[in-house]
């Protein structure tokens, strides 16, 4: 990973986002080294967006809401340079559809998505998520959003080995979180036929607690979720116990708890708006980089903003 690159979000003190900045107008520090910036710009990269839906039957009873989310994931998130890929989990994992730049044709794979299953496997829906965000073009501006309860379940692959990935391929994380107390809430009085009847699930454990300290003597088999953890500790200054939270803070992305329905919505809209205002600058690393965590610092020659970028990353050692 010698070239880095990472979304910068700008936002005033109204938090509304300020746009027209030029390259000197930006600093990124890696390590606490003023860094050349090579590559700058509004973020006119295409979009590789690959939208990850929880079909437990956990989240049946918003089942309507989320169908309804595919026209406003594609008007506003995708837009009109966009491509996305749909891919559920539950039971399994399942590409719905593969990357396409057809609105109509991701539209169509989230309105047949069907709430049936007793499993959660989220971690492994991310990974296929992640593998698929790989293989698009390297100026592509990849992004993995997750739509599904905070609940996991059954998942080959773990955490830390999709952050890994995420951060080498410069993949920023989005995640919905569905409630399951609002799902549970919206259950129909109606009473329903035992053909019906799709049940609660009662597997899936929460998403594991993680510890916030970090080894710093960490080797190549180091866990990258505690340096998202340590990454945004350091940034914020506040104990952070949720992993996927600070897994998708660490990467530059945000993390949304809606709990009525419009507010699904209203988080894809907020997404949508910041992916496209967001600037990307890339540097180019210097020398031998030192193996271990690099974190990554944005400032701007701007009073009272705010600047939201990726953290930072883990360096691996070189092998023998």
């Amino acid at each position: 990973m010698n070239e880095i690159t990472t979304p910068v979000t700008v936002e005033d003190k109204k938090g509304n986002f300020l746009l027209g900045l030029e390259q000197s107008d930006f600093h990124v520090f890696d390590n606490g080294v003023e860094q050349h910036i090579n590559r700058w710009g509004m973020d006119d990269h295409q979009l590789a967006l690959a939208m990850v839906v929880e079909t437990s039957s956990h989240v049946y009873m918003m089942a309507k809401q989320i169908h309804g989310t595919g026209i406003v994931f594609t008007d506003m998130v995708m837009a009109l340079s966009g491509k996305a890929a749909v891919i559920s989990y539950g039971d399994t994992v399942d590409v719905r559809q593969p990357f396409t730049s057809d609105h109509d044709a991701v539209e169509k794979a989230v309105e047949g998505l069907q709430f049936k299953d007793d499993g959660m496997r989220l971690y492994d829906g991310m990974w296929q998520g992640v593998q698929m965000l790989e293989k698009e073009p390297d100026d592509s501006h990849r992004v993995l959003l997750v739509i599904g309860e905070a609940q996991e379940g059954g998942s080959k692959h773990k955490l830390n080995d999709i952050l890994a990935q995420a951060q080498r391929a410069n993949i920023t994380i989005y995640t919905i979180g569905l409630s399951t107390t609002a799902a549970d809430l919206r259950a129909d009085p109606v009473p329903h036929s035992p053909d019906d009847d799709l049940g609660v699930s009662s597997g899936g454990n929460p998403v594991p607690q993680a510890s916030t300290t970090t080894p710093l003597g960490v080797g190549g088999d180091a866990c990258f979720l505690c340096v998202a953890l340590f990454l945004v500790q350091r940034a914020t200054h506040q104990k952070k116990n949720h992993a996927m939270a600070a897994a998708v803070q660490s990467t530059g992305g945000a993390y949304y708890h809606p709990f009525k329905d419009n507010n699904i919505q209203y988080a894809l809209n907020a997404i949508g708006n910041e992916l496209h205002s967001q600037y990307v600058l890339s540097y180019q690393l210097q020398g031998v980089p030192k193996p271990g965590i690099h974190e990554i610092e944005v400032r701007v020659d701007r009073a009272h903003v705010t600047v939201r970028a990726r953290l930072g990353y883990y360096l691996a050692p070189p092998h023998p």
